[in-house]
């Protein structure tokens, strides 16, 4: 197979990708298809080797690799805000965004866009992602060696590819019927006037995947369209909608595009590969399913050279950037602790020991300044090693100043009697005292042993498994689970002792 370009798209449920290859008249598809996986961000690795197989197994050697995430979680808005400064407008969007309840008390990144209008106002379109699941994205995609940095929420840059198929500067109507989510946009001179998310999927309205409509889901959704469509008309009564674009799974739910076009009474067009001109598809491949035009949004605009709206760039190079310097200072300021003990101890331990002190000094700055030096290329498994310690530690600090008691007591509550089938991943708390633990099992009884554990130490409150998933690890049963505590205050434990 000749070399190409991979563009992947990932959901909660699917990893969708086309492999494309540049031809003299455009571009041709050469490989497509569908996965089912469970997007979790927790499960190190796991997405690293399935893009590893999937590489494998078709056969390609990617140049370049492209990124589509969509999530059900993903928060996309359009707001409207006065005219402030750049710092004063980041606050408010960032303010906006913690008000949702996924995001709250979670770290996310957003991207955002500003359009000023003849009111003088502030039109804000915004993505927020979640922390976690980018990082973990980025990680597991780096792992492969492939080029890598153009990721797309979509569907944010998708009427640039409305643009190529239908250059139009009047308004134009796009419909995503994702699989747990949709999204109804209205462009008006390229400028994104209108933007509504729906928590309603093609997942719920073909729910057996077998071309059988769910008559009252689709009534609840086409209702929610019509309300959002005459909201806008009510406010611009001037312009006038003709024509829908709409995307969606094909496979299971094929006749949507008529049903639509039905009961909106508007023209409804699919958007697919086939209708642009540069591309050769298989008509009969998945790559003509509508969905897989999100697939390819990002590749084809950097193979087209498009200037898009919202960079691809943005959520890559942050997060490099954060992870660079992160890992800097945690090298730093590990090697100088080290440094500071071992110096401290020599000088009390014995005066005519100077010698070896110096030897440990000059060793310890020609660690530090390898160190410094080469800490960008430092192998991932070894910083994410350092990074876990020095949580832990801080942690355990968190702990001891709370509750005066020694750190290793924190953890001792999860690690006491703790069965053989069972292992720690993360374990982490907030300054609320909030504490995680999350892992994996071998048996479920073993899970629900823990949490009574946890709730009957003189430590923990409040004990409660969050989170709680299984698959299959050579043909062993593996569950994932989480259980969230939260920790006794010094007031809490004294009345627990007077109680007793």
């Amino acid at each position: 197979m000749r070399k190409g370009y991979l563009a992947v798209e990932f959901t909660s449920s699917k990893i969708r990708y086309l492999y494309l290859s540049r031809e003299e008249i455009g571009y041709k598809v050469l490989k497509s298809g569908v996965l089912s996986y469970l997007f979790n961000a927790t499960a190190t690795g796991d997405l690293f080797r399935v893009l590893r197989e999937l590489i494998r197994k078709e056969e390609i050697i990617p140049q370049r690799l492209f990124v589509t995430l969509c999530l059900q979680e993903n928060y996309i808005r359009r707001v409207h805000l006065p005219k402030m400064s750049v710092r004063n407008l980041q606050k408010a969007v960032a303010a906006e965004i913690e008000q949702q309840h996924f995001f709250d008390g979670r770290k996310f990144d957003y991207i955002y866009q500003v359009s000023q209008y003849a009111d003088e106002n502030s039109h804000v379109i915004f993505a927020a992602v979640e922390q976690t699941m980018l990082d973990y994205l980025c990680s597991e995609c780096r792992k492969l060696g492939i080029p890598f940095s153009h990721l797309e929420i979509a569907p944010l840059n998708l009427n640039e590819i409305i643009y190529l198929i239908e250059p139009s500067d009047e308004n134009q109507v796009i419909i995503v019927v994702h699989d747990q989510s949709s999204y109804l946009m209205i462009y008006w001179d390229r400028q994104l006037r209108l933007i509504h998310q729906s928590t309603i999927g093609i997942g719920q309205i073909y729910p057996h995947h077998n071309d059988k409509v769910s008559n009252p889901v689709l009534t609840r959704f086409i209702g929610d369209l019509k309300q959002a469509l005459n909201s806008y008309q009510s406010e611009h009564r001037l312009e006038k909608l003709d024509k829908i674009w709409l995307l969606w799974d094909r496979q299971g739910a094929a006749g949507f595009d008529s049903a639509m076009n039905a009961q909106l009474g508007l023209d409804v067009e699919a958007v697919s590969l086939e209708r642009m001109d540069k591309f050769i598809v298989d008509s009969k491949a998945d790559e003509a399913n509508p969905i897989f035009v999100l697939c390819a949004t990002s590749a084809i605009i950097y193979l087209e050279k498009i200037k898009e709206k919202f960079s691809l760039n943005h959520f890559v190079r942050t997060g490099n950037i954060a992870k660079y310097v992160f890992d800097l200072l945690i090298a730093a300021v590990l090697v100088l602790e080290f440094a500071g003990y071992f110096l401290g101890i020599r000088i009390f331990e014995n005066f005519q020991k100077q010698k070896f002190i110096k030897m440990d000094i000059s060793a310890t700055q020609e660690a530090i300044k390898k160190l410094t030096e080469t800490a960008q290329e430092l192998d991932r498994e070894v910083n994410e090693l350092l990074i876990a310690r020095q949580v832990l530690s801080g942690h355990a600090r968190y702990i001891n100043s709370l509750n005066r008691m020694a750190w290793s007591q924190g953890l001792g509550v999860y690690l006491q009697d703790i069965p053989k089938d069972m292992s720690l991943i993360t374990f982490s708390f907030d300054e609320s005292g909030h504490i995680s633990f999350a892992g994996e099992s071998l048996q479920i009884e073993s899970v629900s042993g823990l949490n009574q554990r946890m709730e009957k130490s003189p430590l923990l409150q409040q004990s409660r498994i969050n989170l709680f998933s299984e698959k299959l690890v050579d043909d062993q049963k593996v569950y994932n689970y989480g259980i969230k505590a939260q920790l006794k205050t010094l007031h809490d434990m004294g009345k627990s002792e007077n109680n007793e």
